[in-house]
């Protein structure tokens, strides 16, 4: 027994021993003291700088099939996603839109499926392709967001013109 208690005793002198020696290191060079305290800080502050809290819309092009019943006007489905993205353009090119993605003019490509009036009227569902250039995880989310508001807004719009559309013919 009193064995142990004289190995815990050495352990705590140890212990003891080697906090004093560094606590007097660091009286002795204020320097590292500081650098331990305010350095995270001063990393943080640097990185502060780069960041905006604002991120740009997506500069987008929509492609839809030469055929399409959907409007053609730009400002039609920036305003169904407000905010989030910045419609360049609509088309029925898909290749040039696809090169225009790969230069990086575009951020985000979304392409109509070529039936897709036809499918939702027979109650079927229909795949909207979205394209981005990036690898960001959060710009994957944010991308990802505006399409699904996008998607929602078109999906109302669709339903209430199926609506009227009903209300119509029942006339």
């Amino acid at each position: 027994m009193d064995e142990l208690l004289r190995a815990v005793g050495e352990s705590v002198v140890r212990m003891a021993s080697f906090t004093g020696k560094e606590l007097r290191e660091v009286m002795r060079r204020p320097g590292v003291l500081a650098s331990l305290i305010l350095g995270p800080f001063v990393i943080m502050f640097i990185f502060g700088l780069g960041y905006s809290g604002y991120r740009e819309p997506f500069a987008t092009e929509i492609v839809l099939p030469a055929d399409s019943s959907f409007p053609s006007d730009p400002q039609y489905y920036a305003d169904l996603a407000p905010g989030r993205l910045d419609v360049r353009g609509v088309s029925d090119d898909q290749a040039g839109a696809e090169q225009r993605l790969r230069a990086g003019v575009i951020d985000l490509l979304i392409v109509a499926p070529e039936n897709a009036a036809t499918e939702l009227r027979e109650g079927r569902r229909t795949t909207i392709r979205v394209a981005w250039n990036e690898v960001d995880p959060v710009y994957h989310q944010l991308a990802g967001l505006a399409t699904s508001i996008l998607t929602s807004s078109l999906n109302a719009e669709i339903v209430e013109e199926a609506a009227a559309e009903g209300i119509t013919i029942a006339e």
